[in-house]
């Protein structure tokens, strides 16, 4: 009888268990990047011999993703695209502030675009103080 009395609280403990560690990956992956619901994107920019330096600053959820930058121009665009890779394993969870940089060349009066994991980024550019 008692050995019955202890599978049985073993196996509601198991459960609990499975249902907590269930309902926080589900938080985790609903978090897991940040929203970028038109996300301000500020941008410091130099013009020199035909090339745009730009720095910016993104949000990122942990330390350990990796934050991959790429440019591009086309005619009179430079399109930026900004992706947070998460890394593999354990990592604190904490939203860390990443710095980027990128050079490209491109007519003077570019216009900016940029993403983050594909979505649109509101891009202001300022001059570098």
């Amino acid at each position: 009888m008692l050995q019955q009395q202890g599978t049985r609280i073993l196996m509601v403990l198991f459960v609990v268990m499975l249902a907590i560690w269930v309902i926080f990956s589900l938080l985790r992956s609903e978090t897991d990047l940040p929203s970028s619901e038109l996300q301000a994107l500020t941008l410091t920019h130099v013009y020199s011999n035909g090339h745009h330096e730009y720095r910016g600053n993104v949000t990122l959820p942990t330390p350990c993703h990796r934050l991959d930058v790429a440019a591009s121009a086309a005619g009179n665009r430079v399109a930026i695209a900004l992706r947070a890779v998460p890394d593999e394993g354990v990592c604190i969870q904490v939203i860390d502030e990443r710095d980027f940089y990128v050079r490209i060349a491109a007519p003077l009066q570019a216009n900016v675009t940029a993403t983050l994991n594909g979505a649109p980024l509101e891009v202001a550019v300022v001059p570098a103080p």
